[in-house]
This record gives C-alpha cells, sequence and structure tokens, in this order.
C-alpha cells in the first residue's frame, strides 16, 4: 500500500507554506521539490525550493524580465547536476539557476541555444518565440540540427488568444 511521506503546504500561517495554483513541480536528487505557483500569496509566480522534509529553503528568481527574473508561465527542468533550466517562452529566453538557486546565465539567442543542445547531448533543439499584440498572437518555431548548427525546420503561426489552442494544435503538426 501506498503512504504518505512528505506534505508541503498550510491553509494558515507561514507564506511559504500557502499555495494558489501549482503548476508545475520537479523532483530534485537531493529528495527536495521545486514547486511553481502561479498565484502566490506572497507575490506573483514563484518558484519555492523545499528540502527532502518539507523545509523551505528559498525563492529562486522572480516575476519579472531582469536578470535572474521570469514571466508568468515559465517552464522548468532539474538537469543531472542539480542546476535548474528555467525556460520563459513570453521573454523568449532561457535561465539557469545553480544547485544552490544561485542565477548562473540566460541563454537568448540562437548560438546560446545551441551550446546547451551540445551540452546535453541533444540531437535537436527546438527554439523560438511568442509574440502578442492585443488579442492576436504570432508564434514562431524552429527545429536546429546541434550537430550542424543549421535551420531543419521552421514554421509562423499567426492567431488569437481566443484560439490559443488551435494555434498550439497547428505548431504541433
Amino acid at each position: 500500500p501506498m503512504r504518505e511521506t512528505l506534505r508541503v503546504g498550510v491553509l494558515d500561517g507561514d507564506p511559504n507554506y500557502q499555495f494558489n495554483r501549482i503548476s508545475w513541480m520537479l523532483a530534485r536528487r537531493d529528495g527536495g521539490v521545486l514547486l511553481h505557483d502561479m498565484v502566490s500569496n506572497t507575490k506573483g509566480g514563484l518558484i519555492r525550493q523545499y528540502d527532502a522534509q518539507g523545509r523551505f529553503v528559498r525563492v529562486i528568481g522572480g516575476l519579472g524580465d531582469g536578470p535572474g527574473e521570469y514571466d508568468d508561465f515559465p517552464w522548468g527542468t532539474v538537469l543531472a547536476d542539480g542546476s535548474l533550466l528555467i525556460v520563459s517562452q513570453g521573454q523568449a529566453r532561457i535561465t539557469r539557476f545553480d544547485s544552490a538557486g544561485t542565477l548562473t546565465g540566460r541563454m537568448e539567442d540562437e548560438r546560446q541555444s545551441i551550446e546547451l543542445g551540445r551540452r546535453l547531448g541533444a540531437t535537436w533543439v527546438v527554439a523560438g518565440a511568442v509574440q502578442r499584440m492585443g488579442e492576436r498572437v504570432r508564434v514562431t518555431a524552429q527545429i536546429i540540427a546541434v550537430d550542424e548548427g543549421r535551420t531543419v525546420s521552421s514554421t509562423k503561426i499567426d492567431g488569437t488568444l481566443g484560439d490559443v489552442f488551435d494555434v498550439q494544435d497547428r505548431l504541433v503538426e
């Protein structure tokens, strides 16, 4: 039978343990977790780190567009060395934090994406951007062959926020 081994979160009390909308959770090799709370009680969207016993460790980065900041719906992954990559889709960049939560770099162009792909042993890298003007949305994406450093395929899709799922479906076709 399954049993609960870790519980993080409270209804009242310390705001570092109160959550509204957790959009993702990542497990760390040390048994800890990283949580992204879309609408936190403390400020904007936050990425919080907890240790293996569920104790709050730190907030990583913050909402914004400066160094070490990300947009309101980032995507994250933990690498083998324990560092955290945050993809800010609206800002078209990747931010890297080391295992201690310290900002170590940002990738904002194709060359940096190719170099990351090489370090990770990837065959291809997907790069792109999302632009928004009012209700209109434009998504551009390209597939880059890491070993050759050239674009193999690219696409541009226009739509509206009202049909964002249609835009997403057209992008993956």
